[in-house]
């Protein structure tokens, strides 16, 4: 499969290519993949932000408040997931 971090095929220039640093976090909220503009977010090299919290990537003023929001968008995105299919299938 030629899928890298979950991009599609029609996603991947547009998270290559944007000027803006973007981040792929996986269910436990680790960094799994970052284009070349988080090289000027942060001055430290893209590759040692993989595998580490997002929240131990960056130094954020509420580390734990931040892990929480972010928790929070993974399950509603789930939930929204399953209401889906589960209307699909009714």
């Amino acid at each position: 499969m030629s899928r890298r971090a979950g991009l599609g095929p029609s996603q991947r220039p547009v998270f290559t290519q944007s000027p803006v640093a973007l981040l792929v976090l996986d269910d436990q909220l680790r960094v799994v993949r970052v284009n070349t503009a988080v090289r000027g977010l942060r001055d430290t090299l893209a590759g040692h932000l993989l595998g580490k919290q997002f929240t131990e990537a960056y130094e954020l003023e509420d580390p734990e408040e931040e892990g929480t929001v972010a928790r929070r968008v993974l399950e509603s995105r789930s939930r929204r997931r399953w209401s889906d299919s589960r209307a699909c299938h009714v």
